[in-house]
Order: C-alpha cells, then structure tokens, then sequence
C-alpha cells in the first residue's frame, strides 16, 4: 500500500466484520497479521494510523458457540448490543495479539455518536488520539455498541457497519485519506441489496 505524503499524513484504516472472519468460526488471525504488519510499516515511515475496526459482535457469537460460557436457554437470546459486550475484549486482544510482534502498542477507544458530537466528550477524543499518534500508538476505535446501537441498527438497514463512523473520525482528526477493507465492491449511492443499479 503506498500513501501519498501530504500535509497532514493521517490515515484511518476501516475493517469489516466479513473481512475479518474465517468462515463460522470467529476472528481469522491471519487476516489481523497481515493487516498489522502492513499498518506498523506506515506507522515506521512516519505515517500515523488509526484503526476503526468492526467485530465485537461476531466474537462474541464466536465465544458462544465454542460453548465459553453457561447459558440459561430459558432467558432466550442476547441482544446484538449484548454480544457486542462480550466480545469486546476479544476484539482488543485479537488485534494486540497482530501487532505485539511489530512491537506497535493499540490503544482501544469505544465511542458513541453522542460523545463524538459532544463538545467536551468529542475534544477529549480527539486528543486521545493525537496523543496516541505522537507516541506512535495506533489508536483502534470501535463504537460502543452497549450503550448506543446505531451501528447495529445501521447494520440492519444494510448500511456497512462503522463506515460512516470511519468518516467521521476521518474529517475530525484531518485525516489525509480513508482505507476501506471490505468484502463491498465500491461506495454506493443506495442500497445494493434493494437497487441493482
């Protein structure tokens, strides 16, 4: 991947949940490493990076299946918000896991679109991550999914999950460029799923 120095030099890198996942059985490793590895080579030339990344809620599906945890079959499901909770941690760890061995340090910043907007949660946020980025930190931000369900309901609509947050963060820090990895052939104008054109 090569970037184009500008002024600003600042690059978010957005995953998907699809881009991330190894079939029905949770987070594909070798996709986190081979994403670490070409971010902690930006971040070596001088090139800060943020991650924006999706899959909370796929991993703690993933916990669920492999049986991580008592069930009480009478209480029914756990909400999309619930699972997300659940495999926060395993999100965290799944990426510091891929960039412990480029010994690049992650930082984990969940966040709302209420805080983002907000005029004291939304500066502080900001200079969370240009704080993280002066110490060569990659900053991996993840909407808070247990107390604001956008991105799920987002999701549902079939609108790519985390995408508009990705832009968001984009545009507050002054970021030079955006990197999508996604299983999406492109940026849409509608929804594929319901326009074909």
């Amino acid at each position: 991947m090569f970037i184009k120095p500008t002024t600003n030099n600042r690059l978010v890198v957005k995953v998907g949940t699809k881009t991330l996942l190894n079939g029905n059985s949770g987070l594909d490793t070798r996709v986190a490493a081979s994403i670490a590895s070409q971010i902690s080579t930006l971040v070596r030339q001088g090139i800060p990076v943020v991650l924006v990344t999706s899959g909370a809620i796929a991993a703690g599906k993933s916990l669920k299946k492999k049986g991580s945890w008592l069930q009480r079959p009478n209480e029914g499901e756990i909400s999309e918000s619930g699972y997300a909770g659940i495999g926060a941690l395993s999100l965290l760890s799944y990426w510091q896991e891929a960039f412990l061995p480029h010994t690049i340090m992650i930082s984990q910043l969940l966040v709302t679109f209420a805080s983002l907007y907000s005029s004291v949660e939304g500066k502080k946020f900001i200079e969370s991550i240009d704080e993280y980025l002066r110490h060569g930190i990659v900053p991996m931000i993840n909407e808070n999914d247990v107390l604001s369900d956008a991105e799920i309901r987002a999701k549902n609509m079939g609108i790519s999950d985390n995408d508009w947050l990705a832009s968001q963060v984009a545009l507050k820090i002054e970021a030079d460029s955006t990197l999508f990895l996604s299983d999406e052939d492109g940026l849409y104008e509608k929804n594929p799923k319901e326009n074909k054109n």
